[in-house]
């Protein structure tokens, strides 16, 4: 049974379990920040564990093996964020992008009060990144 993890309403999660193409239950439905969620990343590398990140200049990251949704982190980020995306095979290292300029911060969840690098060279906001899964 896989889980899928979607934004509702303002700042809540809804959380359900599928099977193939069917939805089998909604799990739960959960607020998570003060303010409307921008981005939600499942981690590749550890199971039941997403991150979330908002305009209140937040990260969030939740374990979700249970029935409810479980801060495990969270890593104040310089402005609010655009987009988050957890590093591949690297469990601890998430990327963001902030809505007012054109960085991409890592942070490593272990040490989650300064940047653990920042990645420049871009014009203008960064709208989305990825990954090279290898």
């Amino acid at each position: 049974m896989r889980k899928m993890v979607v934004r509702g309403p303002g700042n809540t999660y809804v959380v359900s379990e599928v099977a193939g193409a069917n939805l089998k239950s909604i799990m739960f439905n959960q607020e998570g920040h003060s303010r409307a969620v921008n981005s939600i990343d499942w981690n590749p590398s550890v199971r039941h564990t997403l991150a979330s990140a908002c305009l209140e200049k937040k990260i969030k990251v939740w374990d979700v093996s249970s029935t409810s949704m479980i801060e495990q982190e969270k890593i104040e980020h310089v402005s609010s964020v655009s987009i988050i995306r957890w590093m591949t095979r690297q469990q601890t290292i998430i990327g963001a992008s902030s809505l007012n300029d054109s960085q991409i911060y890592f942070y490593d969840t272990k040490h989650k009060y300064r940047p653990k690098g920042i990645f420049k060279g871009h014009s203008d906001v960064v709208k989305c990144f990825l990954y090279d899964p290898n």
